[in-house]
Protein backbone atom coordinates (compact mmCIF):
# COMPACT_ATOMS: atom_id res chain seq x y z
CA UNK A 1 0.00 0.00 0.00
CA UNK A 2 1.43 3.39 -0.97
CA UNK A 3 0.59 7.05 -0.44
CA UNK A 4 -1.63 8.71 -3.03
CA UNK A 5 -3.32 12.09 -3.13
CA UNK A 6 -6.74 10.45 -3.21
CA UNK A 7 -6.13 8.54 0.03
CA UNK A 8 -4.31 11.33 1.84
CA UNK A 9 -6.85 14.04 0.95
CA UNK A 10 -9.45 12.17 3.00
CA UNK A 11 -7.43 13.02 6.13
CA UNK A 12 -6.94 16.83 6.11
CA UNK A 13 -4.92 17.03 9.33
CA UNK A 14 -2.49 14.32 8.22
CA UNK A 15 -2.27 15.94 4.80
CA UNK A 16 -1.30 19.27 6.34
CA UNK A 17 1.28 17.68 8.63
CA UNK A 18 2.95 15.81 5.78
CA UNK A 19 2.94 18.59 3.18
CA UNK A 20 2.86 21.80 5.20
CA UNK A 21 -0.18 23.10 3.32
CA UNK A 22 -3.90 22.64 3.58
CA UNK A 23 -5.82 20.75 0.91
CA UNK A 24 -7.36 24.04 -0.25
CA UNK A 25 -3.92 25.65 -0.75
CA UNK A 26 -2.62 22.49 -2.38
CA UNK A 27 -5.49 22.56 -4.88
CA UNK A 28 -4.78 26.25 -5.59
CA UNK A 29 -1.13 25.45 -6.34
CA UNK A 30 -2.18 22.49 -8.44
CA UNK A 31 -4.58 24.70 -10.40
CA UNK A 32 -1.81 27.20 -11.15
CA UNK A 33 0.68 24.52 -12.19
CA UNK A 34 -1.81 22.53 -14.31
CA UNK A 35 -1.59 24.69 -17.48
CA UNK A 36 2.21 24.56 -17.46
CA UNK A 37 2.09 20.82 -16.79
CA UNK A 38 -0.33 20.28 -19.69
CA UNK A 39 1.89 22.38 -21.95
CA UNK A 40 4.91 20.27 -20.98
CA UNK A 41 3.01 17.04 -21.65
CA UNK A 42 1.76 18.30 -25.03
CA UNK A 43 5.24 19.40 -26.12
CA UNK A 44 6.59 15.86 -25.96
CA UNK A 45 7.21 14.45 -29.42
CA UNK A 46 6.79 10.85 -28.34
CA UNK A 47 4.76 9.52 -25.46
CA UNK A 48 7.29 6.98 -24.21
CA UNK A 49 6.85 5.23 -20.92
CA UNK A 50 4.32 6.79 -18.53
CA UNK A 51 5.70 8.21 -15.29
CA UNK A 52 5.63 5.91 -12.27
CA UNK A 53 3.96 8.55 -10.11
CA UNK A 54 0.74 8.99 -12.03
CA UNK A 55 -0.83 12.42 -12.30
CA UNK A 56 0.09 15.95 -11.38
CA UNK A 57 -1.41 15.80 -7.89
CA UNK A 58 0.61 12.77 -6.83
CA UNK A 59 3.84 14.24 -8.19
CA UNK A 60 3.13 17.55 -6.48
CA UNK A 61 2.38 15.64 -3.28
CA UNK A 62 5.77 13.90 -3.48
CA UNK A 63 7.52 17.22 -4.05
CA UNK A 64 5.69 18.92 -1.16
CA UNK A 65 6.50 16.03 1.19
CA UNK A 66 10.13 16.20 0.14
CA UNK A 67 10.39 19.93 0.83
CA UNK A 68 8.45 19.66 4.06
CA UNK A 69 10.65 17.05 5.70
CA UNK A 70 13.80 16.78 3.53
CA UNK A 71 13.81 13.02 3.80
CA UNK A 72 15.79 10.98 1.30
CA UNK A 73 14.38 10.06 -2.09
CA UNK A 74 14.78 6.45 -1.07
CA UNK A 75 12.42 6.99 1.89
CA UNK A 76 9.89 8.82 -0.29
CA UNK A 77 10.16 6.06 -2.87
CA UNK A 78 9.32 3.54 -0.17
CA UNK A 79 6.26 5.59 0.88
CA UNK A 80 5.04 5.87 -2.71
CA UNK A 81 5.91 2.25 -3.53
CA UNK A 82 8.57 3.23 -6.09
CA UNK A 83 12.28 3.35 -6.65
CA UNK A 84 14.15 6.46 -5.48
CA UNK A 85 15.06 7.45 -9.04
CA UNK A 86 11.37 7.64 -10.01
CA UNK A 87 10.66 10.07 -7.17
CA UNK A 88 13.75 12.10 -8.05
CA UNK A 89 12.64 12.39 -11.68
CA UNK A 90 9.14 13.48 -10.67
CA UNK A 91 10.39 16.16 -8.27
CA UNK A 92 12.98 17.50 -10.71
CA UNK A 93 10.49 17.67 -13.56
CA UNK A 94 7.86 19.47 -11.49
CA UNK A 95 10.11 21.82 -9.52
CA UNK A 96 10.77 24.39 -12.31
CA UNK A 97 7.05 24.62 -13.07
CA UNK A 98 6.15 25.27 -9.43
CA UNK A 99 8.89 27.90 -9.11
CA UNK A 100 7.38 29.80 -12.05
CA UNK A 101 3.96 29.85 -10.40
CA UNK A 102 4.70 30.36 -6.70
CA UNK A 103 6.61 33.41 -5.61
CA UNK A 104 8.74 32.88 -2.55
CA UNK A 105 10.09 35.89 -0.71
CA UNK A 106 13.80 35.46 -0.12
CA UNK A 107 14.54 38.15 2.43
CA UNK A 108 17.73 37.14 4.18
CA UNK A 109 18.27 40.26 6.28
CA UNK A 110 18.06 40.04 10.06
CA UNK A 111 16.79 42.65 12.45
CA UNK A 112 18.69 43.30 15.67
CA UNK A 113 15.99 41.44 17.62
CA UNK A 114 16.30 38.36 15.39
CA UNK A 115 20.07 38.55 15.61
CA UNK A 116 20.00 38.62 19.41
CA UNK A 117 17.94 35.41 19.45
CA UNK A 118 20.53 33.69 17.24
CA UNK A 119 23.45 34.28 19.59
CA UNK A 120 24.51 30.96 21.05
CA UNK A 121 26.06 30.43 24.46
CA UNK A 122 29.29 28.63 23.63
CA UNK A 123 30.95 28.73 27.05
CA UNK A 124 32.83 25.70 28.21
CA UNK A 125 30.81 23.24 30.24
CA UNK A 126 32.36 20.90 32.79
CA UNK A 127 31.81 17.19 32.09
CA UNK A 128 31.65 14.57 34.81
CA UNK A 129 34.21 11.91 34.06
CA UNK A 130 34.54 8.51 35.72
CA UNK A 131 37.26 7.93 38.32
CA UNK A 132 38.06 4.44 37.05
CA UNK A 133 38.88 3.93 33.40
CA UNK A 134 39.30 7.67 32.92
CA UNK A 135 41.92 7.30 30.19
CA UNK A 136 39.44 7.26 27.28
CA UNK A 137 37.66 10.35 28.65
CA UNK A 138 40.81 12.35 29.40
CA UNK A 139 40.77 15.64 27.51
CA UNK A 140 44.36 16.70 28.11
CA UNK A 141 43.42 19.80 30.11
CA UNK A 142 45.29 20.04 33.38
CA UNK A 143 43.05 22.49 35.16
CA UNK A 144 39.40 23.38 34.97
CA UNK A 145 37.94 26.85 35.29
CA UNK A 146 36.91 26.16 38.89
CA UNK A 147 40.43 25.10 39.91
CA UNK A 148 41.85 28.25 38.29
CA UNK A 149 39.42 30.38 40.29
CA UNK A 150 40.42 28.60 43.52
CA UNK A 151 44.07 29.18 42.70
CA UNK A 152 43.44 32.89 42.09
CA UNK A 153 41.62 33.18 45.42
CA UNK A 154 44.45 31.47 47.25
CA UNK A 155 47.05 33.80 45.73
CA UNK A 156 44.98 36.88 46.60
CA UNK A 157 44.67 35.79 50.24
CA UNK A 158 48.45 35.57 50.62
Amino acid sequence: MSITYERLSKKPLTFQRLTGTSIKDFEAICGKVAPLWKQLQDSKKLDGRPPKIAGLRNQLLAMMMYYRSYVTYEFLGFLFGLDQSNVWRAVNKLEPLVIKVISIKKDRTLTSEELSTLIIDATEQAINRPTKGQRKYYSGKKKTIQSRQKLELMTKEK
